[in-house]
């Protein structure tokens, strides 16, 4: 008999043996590693679904801008308020662009001095400010607007003639 036929005559069932016992380690490491890869793979779309649905409420959906009776009542009622002045009618992104366009042409034709322009880091909702006379702002933009989507910022400020308005997100429908 050659060496090697000794060899695994002697060793050959433990070599065997061996290898068996690998074969099931390794079966359990990989069944161990699938099982976390699928939970890991549930907790990333988890988390894209919870990324996605924050990003829904930050860019929120398209506004309608205001048609032309809306903008008609909303010069009348900032025509009815007791001072005049200046303002800056902002939006924050794309979505909300038309719709404060619209509010800055009823500013216009009230005769308001307007200034329009994107802005940046407001919220959800239409931002109105700047001082105790920023209430006023905010019964006349009611006339058009949801007043559960008017925020007021700095309305307990020392009264100015200049005012703002700041188009955020559109708060997604539920």
């Amino acid at each position: 008999m050659s060496n090697w036929q000794v060899f695994f005559s002697n060793y050959g069932s433990i070599i065997a043996g061996f290898f068996a016992a690998a074969g099931v380690v390794i079966g359990i490491i990989s069944s161990v590693a699938s099982s976390q890869l699928a939970e890991k793979s549930a907790a990333d779309l988890t988390r894209a679904v919870q990324v996605i649905e924050r990003l829904e409420t930050v860019i929120g959906e398209q506004w309608s801008p205001l048609d032309i009776e809306q903008i008609e009542t909303l010069r009348k009622a900032i025509a009815a308020m007791p001072f005049k002045g200046k303002i800056h009618v902002m939006y924050l992104n794309s979505l909300g662009k038309s719709f404060a366009q619209s509010i800055a042409t009823a500013f216009r034709a009230a005769s308001w001095d307007v200034q329009y322009s994107t802005g940046g880091g407001f919220e959800v909702g239409v931002e109105y400010g700047r001082g105790a006379k920023s209430t006023e702002l905010q019964k006349a933009l009611s006339s058009v607007i949801d007043p559960s989507l008017l925020v007021g910022r700095g309305v307990d400020e020392q009264s100015q003639e200049f005012f703002f308005i700041g188009v955020g997100s559109k708060p997604p429908k539920r």
